[in-house]
């Protein structure tokens, strides 16, 4: 149907023995002008449409410059973009509902009406947002939000676009536990027990990877395609979340720590690389990444017994670099009281 046989369709019936224009005639009533003069028939609708391309003056002289300019099919393109990137917002935040007012009572999918007489809109768990029910078929995902804040593994229903969104970053390592929610440590043992275990396997990797090339390709090998469970401890993806939970996960690490440290206790090379206690002097090696009984300093790295390195007793090596700045400091300050010669 043409748009004048629906306006005509839409009359009150108050007005049904008025007469109502054509869309036809209404446009040929516009006025147009150009350098003064009225242009009218066939001459007038050959000019009416000029390209987005033309200038400004251009659409002035069209008599167009009042009317709504549409979006580019290209410009929509890239809202469409710029839409999807802001989904990783999500990823690391629990959404909330606005409401139908918010998004001006349309689908935040297609922008097609929704609510009242358009059908009720479907909610997605992901973003918050709401649907028509062809942008939402009730797919059924884990929300890494709701994973990472409340531990908790229920599938919700999400719309089309972030369900393929989801399924994409599945296995994607985005997110650092220590960084965005510690807590989470204290609540889940399992995630506890994973972080040592990662821990040790950080401390191998350097031991591993200084040998031969054939061991550091065991290596890889073993943790492929996950190489972060090596790299940053507290950086997991929702993959590993879900094989925390069933104890996947735990099992694959503690093979590759069982095999890592193996490696190091046989190989000449490797053995050579640990620690002798500076407190207790006990003459037997201790490795850093066995983290149940020695502890490691941050500022030098030297590695102790747990038991001989207390909250009381400091570091004797950070000790002995306290004194060699100190005493450096003081020769270049007085060089004649060292036998050396000031600076110039």
């Amino acid at each position: 149907e043409s748009f004048a046989t629906m306006l005509r369709a839409y009359a009150p019936a108050s007005t049904e023995g008025s007469y109502t224009p054509t869309l036809n005639e209404v446009i040929e009533a516009l006025p147009c002008e150009r350098d003064g003069e009225n242009v009218s028939g066939d001459q007038k609708s050959e000019d009416r449409s000029p390209t987005r391309n033309s200038d400004n003056s251009q659409w002035e002289e069209s008599g167009l410059e009042n009317y709504e300019v549409l979006k580019s099919p290209s410009e929509f393109f890239c809202g469409q973009v710029e839409a999807n990137s802001s989904r990783m917002y999500f990823l690391f935040h629990v959404p909330r509902e606005h409401g139908l007012s918010h998004q001006n009572f349309s689908c935040k999918g297609c922008f097609r009406p929704i609510g009242i007489i358009y059908g009720q809109p479907r909610v997605c768990e992901f973003d918050g947002g709401l649907y028509c029910q062809g942008c939402h078929e009730n797919k059924e995902a884990y929300i890494p939000s709701l994973v990472l804040y409340d531990w908790d593994f229920r599938k919700k229903k999400v719309c089309e676009d972030n369900y393929k969104f989801l399924q994409e970053l599945e296995d994607q390592a985005l997110y650092d536990v220590e960084e965005l929610n510690p807590k989470l440590y204290a609540h889940v043992p399992e995630l506890q027990e994973l972080k040592l275990l990662r821990q040790q396997l950080c401390y191998l990797k350097s031991y591993l990877f200084t040998c031969s090339q054939k061991v550091a390709e065991s290596l890889r090998q073993k943790v492929w395609p996950r190489e972060h469970l090596y790299d940053r401890r507290d950086l997991y993806s929702l993959t590993d979340f879900l094989q925390v939970q069933s104890g996947t996960l735990q099992k694959l690490v503690k093979d590759v720590v069982k095999f890592s440290s193996q490696h190091v206790y046989d190989c000449v090379l490797c053995s050579q690389k640990g620690f002798v206690c500076e407190i207790c002097r006990n003459p037997q090696v201790i490795y850093p990444f066995e983290v149940n009984t020695t502890i490691r300093c941050q500022v030098c790295k030297q590695v102790y017994h747990q038991s001989c390195k207390t909250e009381s007793q400091p570091c004797p090596k950070c000790e002995r670099w306290g004194r060699h700045i100190s005493n450096s400091s003081i020769s270049e300050d007085h060089p004649e009281d060292y036998g050396m010669s000031p600076r110039s």
